[in-house]
């Protein structure tokens, strides 16, 4: 029969492997794509409190089975788009994300998010991390957080009891492509108020790194060695107001359309493209970015679900596995942003109108003429 060459894997801390034998590698390394971004991320925002727990830990689908191994991504409704593309698709979307986890959220009365972060597996042997579990009941860890506009405090402890609660949390599993296994370089990562995720991989990064002329003020807030925090330093730079931190949704809006242009324009020399799913929340809205910058191609994939309160979750996979839970959830477009508060309510749109690659947004769950209930292909 025909020889399909396998997709390198990752090893659980992140090393790439290969199935191959050695004489076959160089063959394997111009067949695959070079950019191979992973990573996984989960965004909470509405008027009522989240318990954490309900959001990270219990669901069926919850941040611990993205990180760990499975036999596929959970992406229900992505083989219906028309650039789907099987020997692609893995390597946008992979089936583990054991190179570091983080967590961060809002106290009500504090317009500075709070944030955990760890190097290691976020689940061993089918448990959770215990520095998760003890955050998300409410034993409290020290809590790094972001005390003033340009400084970072660590080692303060949080004088809350109880499981945790809010309204607004972030949780991310990390496949690392850029920057060693340390936690400055886990995601969330801080900026004044915001909180910033990214799901993806900036093509040609290292050479391209010091393309971007921020200031010194900005890029003193870089303190890990991954692409995503520069992008997240790339979009305060573009943000209107920054570091003040009142921000509107067109200025939230306008930056992360400049961000991905930005992105985008700095490496277009290069053949590789950007996956950008970028997440951005101030703790009272959030955007959010699926993006790819080749047209023909698909980015990783992102889902988003309407709450009451009203309220949003946004994620990288959905957090149901049961067909009728599946009806709430939404594959948002490629090319689309989203953005939600619980005073604007959701809106979805093309990162730019212009663009015939932006495509229309899809069902993660069907409902058949005869009322049977199925994933969407």
């Amino acid at each position: 029969g025909a020889f399909f060459p396998q997709a390198p894997k990752k090893s659980k801390r992140g090393a790439v492997m290969s199935s191959s034998p050695v004489w076959g590698w160089p063959l394997l390394a111009l067949w695959w794509p070079a950019v191979v971004g992973g990573c996984r991320w989960v965004m909470y925002v509405g008027s009522e409190e989240m318990d954490a727990a309900g959001l990270l830990v219990r669901p069926a689908h919850n941040l611990m089975t993205m990180g760990t191994e499975r036999a596929a991504a959970h992406t229900p409704g992505a083989r219906s788009s028309p650039r789907w593309n099987a020997s692609e698709f893995g390597c946008r979307n992979v089936d583990e994300n054991l190179d570091g986890w983080g967590v961060s959220w809002y106290v009500d009365g504090s317009a500075y998010p709070r944030r955990v972060r760890s190097a290691e597996a976020v689940a061993s042997g089918g448990r959770p991390h215990g520095e998760l579990l003890r955050l998300v009941r409410g034993v409290d860890p020290l809590i790094p957080y972001m005390a003033t506009n340009n400084s970072c405090v660590s080692d303060l402890p949080d004088a809350r009891r109880g499981p945790l609660r809010s309204r607004a949390i972030v949780g991310h599993v990390r496949a690392a492509s850029t920057g060693g296994l340390d936690k400055r370089n886990s995601h969330p990562f801080v900026f004044n108020t915001l909180a910033w995720v990214h799901n993806g991989a900036i093509a040609a990064f290292d050479d391209i790194k010091e393309r971007f002329a921020l200031p010194p003020e900005v890029r003193s807030l870089v303190a890990g060695e991954t692409d995503s925090e520069l992008a997240g330093a790339v979009f305060v730079d573009r943000l209107n107001g920054f570091p003040l931190g009142h921000y509107t949704l067109d200025h939230l809006r306008a930056a992360m359309r400049t961000t991905l242009k930005a992105i985008t324009e700095t490496n277009e020399d290069f053949d590789d493209a950007n996956s950008l799913n970028f997440g951005v929340t101030d703790g009272r809205a959030l955007v959010a970015a699926r993006y790819r910058s080749n047209p023909r191609q698909d980015p990783p994939t992102l889902y988003y679900k309407l709450t009451p309160g009203p309220g949003i979750i946004v994620a990288s996979e959905p957090l149901d596995t049961d067909p009728a839970a599946l009806l709430h959830w939404t594959l948002l477009g490629k090319d689309r942003l989203l953005s939600f508060s619980p005073a604007a309510g959701l809106l979805v749109e093309c990162v730019d109108p212009t663009s015939p690659a932006c495509a229309p947004d899809l069902p993660a769950a069907e409902r058949h003429p005869d009322g049977s209930l199925l994933l969407a292909p």
